[in-house]
C-alpha cells in the first residue's frame, strides 16, 4: 500500500518493539504498531456475556451485543510473535476442528474442538512479517507472507496427533513476497495475489506436496481475491476470479477486477468495477447466492466517512456494476469480511467484529451483532481486528486481533438457556435442598445430554454435581447439607452438541450467584423514614433453636416510638403505608416494643412460645422478619417498616 494518505494516523508506539521486515514501510499498518498485550488470556468451561453487555477480563471491557466470548488465547501463549494477523479454519476428517492464525513470525495451529478450551497443536516458524495468510486444500495448508519464502506447504494429516510437518516451501516465480493467497477448492487452484507489484500467480494443486506453476495474470496489482468455479447456469464450469486491486500497486484505478480464469494461459477480463469515495481496494466476498460483492476500501474511512462496505451486482458478471455502499455509522476502518448464510462478518479493526444481516435487503443490510475487541475507542486506525472465519461446521467464530491475538466466539441466541422457576434462592435449608432448574434447547437435540451440572464453592473451590433430570426439561439441583451460616457460590451448567459450555449466570465461573445455608440475609429495600434513612433490621444472639438466645433488632427508627416485630414464611415486595411489605402470606406478630431515643428497639424470641403454634420455629426452618413503626412526624400514612431479614435456624 504505497503512497497511502497517512494524516489521520495515531502516534506511532514502537519503543522497545522489534520491527519485522517490511515490505511496505510506508503501510499505515506499520506506522500505527502498538505493543502487543502480553498477558493471560481466557478459557472457560462456558460462554461469556449470553447476548449483550460488556465482557470484563484482564483490564479490558470488551462491549458486544449478540456475541458469548467462548476462549482468546493471547500472542504470548500463540508462540510469542509481536502481532498477528489472518486466521483461517481447518476441519479434520475425524471432525475436529482447528483454527489457523498467522502472526509475525509463525503460522500457528490451534485446536478449537472444545471451543471453550483451545489447546496449541502446532507453531512452524515463517518469515518475520506483519502480513501473513494461509488458506487450506484437503489436509494440506498453504501459507505465504510478505516477508518473503514464496508458499510454505504444512501436511496436516496427523493434526489430531498432534503433529503438522513443512512439507517445503515453493518459491519459484517472481518475487518471493505475497501478500494473499486463495483456492478454489473445486477446481484445485491455488492463487498467490500480489507481492510486489505483482497481480496473480496460479498454482495446480493436483500434487497438493507440491504446488505447481501453471500461470499468471500481471495486469494490475491484485491485493485479495475470492476465485469460485460455477457449476450450474450460464457460467457453468467457468472459473472467476473477483479481484480487489488496482494500478501503482492498488492505490490507483483502485476497485473490483473480476476475471475469467479457466484458461490459466488465457485469462481474460469480463468487466471492471468502480465506487465512489475509492481509495485502496482492499478484500471483498461473494454472497452466498452470488448475486452480490460486498466490497472493502481500507483507505476510504478518512475520518469523514464512517465504516463502509460497497456492495456491487455481479449477477452477471460481465455486466457488474455498483450498486451503493452500507454503513453502520461506526468511524473505524473496514478491513476484511465473509459472508455466510445471509449475514456478512466484518473484521473492522478498532471496532471488533460486526455483523450485518441480509434477511430483509441485501443492498442495506443492518447490524446485528458486535464484540469490540479494542474498546479504548473506534478511531479510523489500523489496531485491533484484523480477520475473522465463521465457516467451521460447529458454528462457531474465529478473529485474529492485531494486539490480542486469537478469539473465539459464539454468535447469534444461546443454544442452551436457564430458568430458575422458584428464584434464585437467597438461603438454603442447612441440611440440603433442591433448587429447581428448567433448562431450553434452541431446537431438539441441541443439548447434550448429561451434561448438565450444578457447581458450588462453600470456602474449598468449585465441585460439580449432576443435575437431576425430572423430564420434560426440568431438572433439581441439589444442595448437599453444608454447616449452618455458610456462605457459597454456584452456577449451573450444560454443554451443546457443538462443543459449547452455556452457564447461568452468564460468565461463570467467573460471576455466580451467593446463597446461604441457613444464617441471615437481608432483602428488600426499605424507604427512608422521617430521620432521612431507612430502617434497618438484624439479628443477634444464635440460630440454634435449642439455645433459644436469638434477637431480634431495628435501629434507624423515629425517636421513643412503638412498633412490632413480625415474621411470615413468604417473601414479597409490595407498597403498605410508608414503607415496603417485605413479609408476604400468614405472617405472626412479636409483642409491642418501643423504640428508645436514638432509635433502637429490640426483641428477644422465645421459640418455646410462639405467637401461635403455626408460627413455631423450628430446627432447619426458614422465616422472613420485618420491623412495622409508627412515624408521625412523616405524615401520610404515618407509618413505615424496615426492611426484610430472611433467617435459616440451625439444626
Amino acid at each position: 500500500m504505497l503512497n497511502s494518505p497517512l494524516r489521520r494516523l495515531a502516534p506511532v508506539m514502537l519503543l522497545g518493539l522489534a520491527l519485522p521486515a517490511l515490505a511496505h514501510d510506508d503501510d499505515p499498518k506499520v506506522l500505527s504498531l502498538q505493543r502487543p498485550y502480553q498477558g493471560p488470556g481466557f478459557q472457560s468451561a462456558a460462554a461469556l456475556v449470553s447476548g449483550g453487555g460488556t465482557t470484563t477480563l484482564n483490564g479490558f471491557s470488551f462491549p458486544s451485543t449478540g456475541v458469548q466470548l467462548l476462549s482468546w488465547l493471547p500472542l504470548n501463549m500463540l508462540g510469542g510473535g509481536s502481532s498477528a494477523n489472518d486466521c483461517w479454519g481447518y476441519v479434520a476428517p475425524s471432525g475436529r476442528e482447528y483454527a489457523i492464525i498467522g502472526t509475525s513470525n509463525n503460522t500457528v495451529f490451534v485446536e478449537v474442538t472444545s471451543p471453550g478450551n483451545p489447546q496449541v497443536v502446532a507453531t512452524m516458524p515463517g518469515p518475520t512479517s506483519l502480513w501473513r495468510d494461509t488458506k487450506v486444500y484437503q489436509d494440506h495448508a498453504y501459507s505465504v507472507s510478505e516477508g518473503g519464502s514464496g508458499i510454505q506447504v504444512f501436511d496436516m494429516g496427523q493434526i489430531d496427533n498432534g503433529t503438522v510437518t513443512l512439507v517445503g516451501t515453493v518459491n519459484d516465480v517472481g518475487t518471493s513476497a505475497t501478500h494473499n493467497v486463495a483456492i478454489d477448492e473445486v477446481s484445485g487452484f491455488l492463487y498467490r495475489s500480489g507481492g510486489g507489484s505483482n497481480g496473480l500467480r496460479i498454482y495446480s494443486l493436483a500434487n497438493p506436496d507440491n504446488p505447481t506453476f501453471v500461470g499468471q495474470w500481471n495486469t494490475k496489482y491484485v491485493h485479495d481475491v475470492q476465485i469460485v468455479t460455477y457449476t450450474t447456469g450460464p457460467l457453468a464450469g467457468t472459473e472467476v476470479a473477483y479481484c480487489c486491486g488496482g494500478f501503482n500497486g492498488g492505490s490507483s484505478q483502485t476497485g473490483l477486477t473480476i476475471l475469467d480464469v479457466t484458461n490459466k494461459s488465457n485469462i481474460q477480463i469480463m468487466d471492471e468495477v468502480f465506487y465512489s469515495n475509492p481509495a485502496y481496494s482492499h478484500q471483498g466476498w461473494l454472497s452466498e447466492d452470488r448475486n452480490y460483492f460486498y466490497l472493502g476500501d481500507e483507505l476510504d474511512e478518512d475520518g469523514v466517512l464512517p465504516t463502509t462496505t460497497h456492495v456491487i451486482d455481479v449477477s452477471d458478471p460481465t455486466n457488474a456494476f455498483s450498486v451503493g455502499p452500507f454503513t453502520n455509522g461506526n468511524q473505524a476502518i473496514g478491513h476484511n469480511l465473509f459472508t455466510k448464510g445471509n449475514l456478512i462478518y466484518e473484521a473492522n479493526y478498532r471496532s471488533g467484529l460486526r455483523v450485518f444481516d441480509t434477511s430483509a435487503s441485501q443492498t442495506a443490510p443492518v447490524e446485528v451483532a458486535m464484540f469490540d475487541t479494542y474498546p479504548d475507542d473506534d478511531h479510523d486506525n489500523y489496531n485491533g481486528l484484523w480477520s475473522c472465519y465463521p465457516y467451521l461446521p460447529s458454528g462457531i467464530v474465529l478473529g485474529s486481533d492485531r494486539e490480542k491475538g486469537l478469539f473465539v466466539w459464539w454468535v447469534g441466541d444461546a443454544l442452551v438457556t436457564f430458568d430458575f422457576p422458584s428464584g434464585i434462592p437467597v438461603v438454603v435449608d442447612p441440611t440440603g435442598e433442591a433448587i429447581p432448574v428448567q433448562i431450553t434447547e434452541a431446537f431438539p437435540g441441541a443439548l447434550l445430554a448429561g451434561s448438565e451440572k450444578f457447581f458450588y464453592d462453600a470456602g474449598a473451590g468449585f465441585v460439580a454435581v449432576p443435575l437431576t433430570n425430572l423430564g420434560g426439561g426440568s431438572y433439581e439441583a441439589n444442595v448437599p447439607a453444608l454447616p449452618c451460616g455458610t456462605e457459597f457460590d454456584w452456577y449451573v451448567s450444560a454443554e451443546s452438541s457443538n462443543g459449547i459450555f452455556w452457564a447461568s449466570p452468564d460468565g461463570a465461573p467467573a460471576s455466580t450467584y451467593t446463597s446461604f445455608a441457613g444464617g441471615t440475609v437481608n432483602y428488600c429495600t426499605a424507604v427512608a423514614n422521617s430521620t432521612g434513612v431507612p430502617a434497618v433490621i438484624a439479628s443477634a444472639g444464635t440460630l440454634d433453636v435449642a439455645t433459644n438466645d436469638f434477637e431480634l433488632r431495628a435501629w434507624d427508627l423515629p425517636s421513643a416510638q412503638t412498633g412490632v416485630f413480625f415474621y411470615g414464611a413468604d417473601q414479597v415486595q409490595q407498597i403498605f403505608g410508608n414503607g415496603i411489605l417485605c413479609v408476604g402470606g400468614t405472617f405472626y406478630r412479636l409483642d409491642v416494643v418501643q423504640a428508645d431515643i436514638w432509635g433502637f428497639a429490640s426483641y428477644t424470641v422465645d421459640f418455646n412460645n410462639p405467637p401461635h403454634p403455626s408460627g413455631q420455629v423450628l430446627p432447619g426452618s426458614s422465616w422472613n422478619f420485618q420491623f412495622w413503626y409508627r412515624d408521625p412526624a412523616a405524615g401520610g400514612a404515618f407509618f413505615n417498616l424496615s426492611e426484610g431479614l430472611a433467617v435459616t435456624f440451625c439444626p
